[in-house]
């Protein structure tokens, strides 16, 4: 069977859902098809059922009918190959698309390591509403819990199965919490609320071996350093792979971390455009390989390719990978880039540094947070920054990541016209980031001083 669309989309997850929806809105007059091989689900919600925080099956959304709404045509499957010369997209079933426009969203699956003992039955990842069913049919009471990998996912994880009333380990093979996105300090307070949360945390040391037990499943793991620590259930937290063999069978250039685009998110094919995490793609700041699969950066690369896709210019210029977690209560989140990665990147940069708290402190619920900003030390524009502890971190954050997309200086941070409210900010005087810019200041006169 052959059909005609104008615009094919591989993959309904948030990247490729807003890409179709977007071609829609935009161009009633084009015909949409897309398909999907599960439900759309809202990721970084799944380990909260872990403990019960929401229900299961909660985050599962309706994405067939906010497309069907639009009169998006949505199939059910998979897409065996594509056919880039002949613009054809051939499902398992045999089904031929024929496009004008393609767009591939295939998404990512977790990374499993190559290690013994990772097949095991009582081994999982958390990428799916399916995984989160299994871990909870298998899961007992008591059982003690390995999460392996400390990035948002795996300390997510570990609180939720701590709340849950396991006793929990985190193996992580780096030296830090958070690896990839705190700095020294912030990484210890995120450290420190998971031990005060009752998590066993082994930093600095790898997964060599998962050990059976007698009848099969895996009830010890064995770390790189010779220790062993119980595990009657193993949850595996180590990010993500991109989805790459439609692309590759196709022709199509990739690197190992995801298909190559444009700033248009275009392909080397024409006519095919790629989107979510499933790309390669870079920060904003340094323009270095950025390995963050989030679904805000997956719905802006999908809006991306669907302007580019009917015609309507749209650059997608990198990424500020903002990204926030709660431990235990602490908000904790980052956006830009760090002291370390602005060193691998030749770059001289200075922080600032500064501690607030969340309400006038006359009133019992006001907490310390912490703000750090890193500014470039030649021309003073921030380049990015953590927040911690505070109210309201995300958007705190979304107000840094604006500040980095637009080049803000220092100079203007420290004018920041901001609000205050008793229970809502700390005192007029205390703002973090007007201080937290003040401080870079300085740092950075004392730096030029001779």
């Amino acid at each position: 069977m052959r059909e005609q669309t104008d615009v094919f989309v591989i993959g309904t997850g948030p990247s490729g859902m807003a890409a179709a929806r977007t071609v829609k809105m935009k161009r009633p007059d084009v015909s949409v098809t897309a398909i999907r091989r599960e439900p759309s689900y809202v990721p970084c919600a799944l380990p909260y059922a872990l403990a019960g925080v929401i229900k299961v099956d909660s985050y599962v959304k309706d994405e067939a009918r906010l497309m069907t709404d639009l009169g998006i045509r949505v199939l059910d499957g998979q897409v065996a190959r594509i056919v880039p010369d002949r613009k054809e997209v051939v499902l398992e079933d045999g089904t031929v698309y024929v496009y004008d426009k393609l767009i591939a969203a295939p998404g990512a699956e977790p990374f499993l390591p190559p290690v013994p003992g990772v097949e095991a039955e009582n081994v999982f990842s958390v990428r799916t509403p399916a995984d989160i069913h299994a871990i909870l049919d298998y899961r007992r009471p008591e059982m003690r819990v390995a999460v392996v990998g400390a990035g948002y996912i795996g300390v997510e994880v570990a609180c939720m199965m701590r709340e849950a009333g396991h006793e929990v380990a985190v193996i992580e093979l780096l030296d830090r919490v958070l690896p990839a996105s705190a700095d020294a300090e912030f990484s210890a307070m995120a450290k420190r609320q998971l031990v005060l949360g009752g998590v066993q945390v082994n930093l600095g040391v790898g997964l060599e071996k998962l050990l059976p037990g007698d009848n099969g499943p895996v009830r010890s793991v064995l770390l790189a350093n010779g220790t062993t620590s119980p595990a009657d259930l193993v949850i595996l937290c180590l990010g993500v792979r991109p989805r790459l063999s439609l692309f590759e069978e196709a022709g199509i250039l990739a690197e190992r971390d995801g298909v190559i685009v444009d700033s248009h998110m275009r392909t080397s094919a024409p006519d095919v455009f790629a989107c979510g995490d499933c790309v390669h793609f870079h920060c904003l700041v340094d323009q270095h390989a950025l390995g963050g699969k989030l679904a805000t950066n997956a719905i802006f690369q999908g809006k991306t390719a669907a302007l580019n896709a009917i015609g309507v210019e749209r650059v997608f210029e990198g990424s500020v990978n903002t990204c926030v977690t709660d431990v235990f209560g602490l908000g904790l989140g980052a956006a830009g880039i760090r002291e370390e990665d602005a060193a691998k990147a030749g770059m001289k940069v200075v922080a600032g540094m500064a501690a607030s708290w969340d309400a006038y402190p006359m009133f019992e619920k006001h907490h310390e947070g912490k703000v750090k900003l890193l500014f470039d030390r030649g021309n003073m524009i921030v380049i990015g920054g953590q927040i911690a502890g505070m109210q309201c971190v995300a958007e705190r954050l979304d107000l840094l990541a604006l500040a980095i997309r637009q080049k803000i200086k220092a100079t203007d941070l420290a004018e920041l016209n901001h609000c205050a409210h008793p229970l809502q900010s700390g005192v007029p005087a205390h703002n973090p980031f007007v201080i937290a810019a003040e401080d870079a200041i300085r740092n950075a006169a004392a730096l030029a001083e001779p």
